[in-house]
């Protein structure tokens, strides 16, 4: 832990709210109050305004938060990278993942792995999800982590001087709350998404998505587009509140209940790849091939 004061402090600017801090730091809402007080004494600043309606940085505050926040991601980044020094093994696979995908990646599918290759121990190393972590993701292959899988895309292999095999592709699919009132058929079209709301990846997370969003943006202006940064429970739970309909993959399909799922009709596919150093080690090849040989392992 960073700081209690600092880690609070952060919590209750996300959450906008003292109790909802509480809740999810199993405390008391004065607990947190007096943490705040007792932070705004050490740093003799004013960093909330409190109203009726919860909380919200003054402009000290929020100059605060930026940059205390880029020291707490750093400081959480040290521990990770000395423990990784640490207990490092040569047998060891660490396995870099963008948290875009964290919620649909793994889970059941590294059992499978384990039990196809229980020699190999395998350590996931989950990043954020906006494009800066991207960079910081490919960057560490090599270093701090032995692959990583992510979208396929060439560009990003050749820009940072790594090698890439693809392990699998799936088709697009629309998913859609069961609150709306929208119900293709088999298939489903971006015309059918008129005056609805469509989530999806930001600009420059993936060249299919970025193509998606120009279709809709030329064609189908009524298509009102938001952007999501991960595919994660709490923005679905927010999707399905807001009765928004989400770009997803054929590998997340029935990934949350109370959503319909359809391909989206003449959609490219779109893969994912695992990209690691030029002339890499055994447990690296050993591991692609497990993959390869097993489809049903890299359903990501």
């Amino acid at each position: 832990m960073f700081d209690d004061l600092i880690d609070t402090f952060i919590q209750v600017v996300q959450y906008g709210s003292f109790s909802k801090t509480a809740d999810s730091m199993f405390l008391t809402p004065n607990a947190i109050k007096k943490r705040i007080q007792a932070l705004e004494e050490q740093t003799n600043l004013l960093l909330f305004v409190r109203n009726n309606k919860g909380v919200s940085l003054t402009e000290a505050g929020t100059s605060f938060y930026h940059d205390i926040l880029s020291i707490h991601k750093q400081y959480e980044k040290a521990i990770e990278k000395a423990q990784h020094i640490q207990h490092t093994s040569t047998d060891r696979l660490c396995i870099g993942i963008m948290n875009t995908f964290s919620d649909t990646f793994a889970t059941s599918r590294w059992n499978e792995v384990r039990k196809n290759s229980p020699n190999i121990p395998i350590h996931i190393r989950y990043y954020g999800s906006n494009l800066a972590e991207m960079d910081n993701l490919f960057s560490d292959v090599g270093t701090y982590t032995d692959l990583c899988i992510d979208i396929c895309d060439p560009a990003w292999a050749k820009q940072h001087h790594l090698e890439l095999q693809k392990i699998s592709d799936f088709r697009l699919f629309i998913a859609i709350p069961d609150s709306l009132n929208l119900t293709p058929s088999e298939t489903i079209t971006l015309s059918e998404l008129s005056g609805h709301q469509l989530a999806l990846l930001p600009l420059g997370r993936s060249y299919i998505y970025d193509q998606v969003r120009e279709l809709v943006n030329s064609k189908y202006p009524d298509v009102h587009l938001i952007n999501m940064d991960e595919f994660s429970i709490r923005n679905f739970n927010n999707c399905y509140s807001e009765q928004t309909c989400i770009l997803i993959t054929e590998n997340q399909v029935n990934f949350f209940p109370y959503f319909s799922f359809r391909p989206l009709e003449g959609s490219s596919r779109i893969a994912f790849g695992a990209y690691y150093p030029p002339n890499p080690p055994e447990k690296i090849s050993k591991f692609l091939n497990l993959i390869l040989q097993n489809q049903k392992i890299c359903d990501l």
